[in-house]
């Protein structure tokens, strides 16, 4: 699907609604703007001057008092600004202001709700301020960067992860509403963790449901903007491949047709690195970056049904996202160290556990691609509010031998039992992980602008196993 929202500006061509146009153009966004006559030129041939217009900016006729007139001017918005207003100090004639103004705001609104818009946007009067502070709360704080996230509501499938936790946390940090999908609320030990979180109590809903149960899906993703798809289960090794690729393909069908349903046009889904580094036929030589995918028959034929349920459901959800009109944003993490939230260990912070308490005696010559989970929730959440956002982000900050990291887990915690010995087995993991060592993460960086540094990251994930008693 094309990326890029799109928002209607109710009066596009006054002062205040003339820069907001100009500001979503910028932006990337695509622009419905109302006005009385779009061949008035005098009055609105400077919105037509404006950069990105041929592309991006549909004038309609349209005037608030003609409640007909404004639901094809809203209709496949993401966000509706209603500019329109008289603006003067005295008004004989007191409908000349209170018509336009109760009843054109009364007309917008209804138009707004038959289209299903979730999002308005209005100014009152602020006082003395430049058309530049009054953009900046239009755009920066009130819309772009969630001000009044509070109005929006997001789902995040799987809330209990990993990943996922810290996406709730976030977006709970910036107001959102949010409703996480778990498979027992009343679950502490697994999910205690989410209703401690900071604005839980106000703000986070936890919902019965899983990804196999359609029906349980529908509720959770009603009334939200964005559903942000994290689940599926994580492991390199499944002895029956059906435990990982029907929750995969099953449930993000599932998911999406709950998505659809509920009218949600915008999903951020939990890829993987593993979608992009399994092929036989790729040289080490190779920067891996979004364009790579993993082989399918090679992943069947060595039995690597995780590589294979990311693979083949991270192409189901952008398919589905055409054909049912929602816009797909994929976020590709490599492995994810960074504090956990939750009260057990994951697969992936279990690693670094493994390297300090006395299990292991030797350890493999291979490349490890990291990426901090903190960095990892804030492109998701970017997936959803930077409207230029479109197709797969490889979500990777550094690469580093299993050989560096210890010793930087030594540097600073010399009181633990690590492995001496570097043993190379030369099985297809270690063949595959060490393609790591070369790539490209330019695109993501678009997204969250720098990653949390590697030592940073190692030193955060050992304090948060300390802190929960895990090491």
């Amino acid at each position: 699907m094309e990326g890029g929202r799109r928002a209607c500006v109710i009066g596009a061509g006054g002062f205040i609604a003339s820069w907001i146009v100009a500001k979503l153009l910028d932006r990337g966004y695509k622009v419905h703007g109302t006005v009385r006559d779009p061949d008035d030129d005098e009055k609105n041939g400077h919105l037509k001057k404006l950069p990105g217009v041929g592309e991006r900016l549909s004038l309609f006729r349209a005037d608030v008092l003609d409640y007909e007139s404004l639901v094809p001017a809203v209709r496949g918005c993401d966000v509706v600004f209603h500019t329109a207003c008289p603006v003067a100090p005295n008004f004989e004639d007191p409908d000349a202001v209170l018509k336009p103004a109760v009843d054109g705001t009364r007309n917008v609104m209804e138009a707004c709700h038959k289209e299903n818009i979730k999002r308005v946007e209005t100014h009152n009067h602020y006082g003395h301020y430049t058309i530049s502070t009054i953009m900046t709360i239009f755009l920066e704080r009130v819309y772009c960067r969630g001000f009044f996230a509070s109005m929006e509501r997001a789902c995040v499938i799987g809330a209990g992860g990993f990943i996922a936790s810290w996406i709730v946390a976030k977006l709970l940090d910036r107001g959102y509403t949010v409703h996480g999908t778990v498979r027992d609320p009343d679950d502490d030990e697994k999910y205690g963790h989410l209703k401690k979180l900071p604005g839980a109590s106000e703000r986070l809903s936890l919902f019965r449901a899983d990804v196999l149960d359609y029906d349980s899906l529908v509720p959770a993703v009603r009334g939200c903007h964005v559903v942000f798809h994290t689940a599926c289960p994580v492991a390199h090794k499944f002895e029956d491949p059906d435990a990982v690729l029907k929750p995969a393909m099953d449930g993000t069908r599932n998911v999406m047709e709950a998505c659809h349903k509920e009218n949600v046009k915008r999903v951020v889904f939990t890829s993987s690195g593993a979608a992009m580094i399994f092929d036989p036929n790729r040289s080490r030589d190779q920067i891996i970056d979004e364009s790579c995918w993993s082989d399918p028959e090679a992943c069947r034929k060595y039995q690597q049904w995780y590589r294979l349920a990311k693979t083949e459901s991270e192409k189901l959800v952008s398919k589905l996202g055409d054909e049912f009109g929602i816009h797909v944003v994929v976020i590709c993490p490599v492995w994810v160290l960074g504090p956990i939230l939750q009260s057990k260990i994951n697969a992936s912070v279990g690693l670094v556990a493994t390297l300090m308490n006395g299990s292991k005696t030797s350890y493999p010559n291979i490349y490890f691609a990291l990426v901090d989970v903190r960095d990892v929730a804030e492109a998701h959440i970017a997936g959803y509010e930077d409207p230029n956002a479109s197709g797969r982000y490889f979500c990777i900050a550094c690469s580093k031998l299993c050989k560096e990291m210890i010793e930087t887990l030594k540097e600073n915690f010399p009181q633990y039992s690590y492995p001496e010995k570097c043993e190379t087995e030369g099985d297809l993991f270690e063949k595959f992980m060490n393609l790591f060592e070369k790539f490209s993460n330019k695109k993501i960086l678009s997204l969250i602008k720098e990653f949390i540094p590697y030592e940073k990251m190692l030193v955060d994930t050992v304090a948060s196993l300390q802190e929960k008693g895990l090491l």
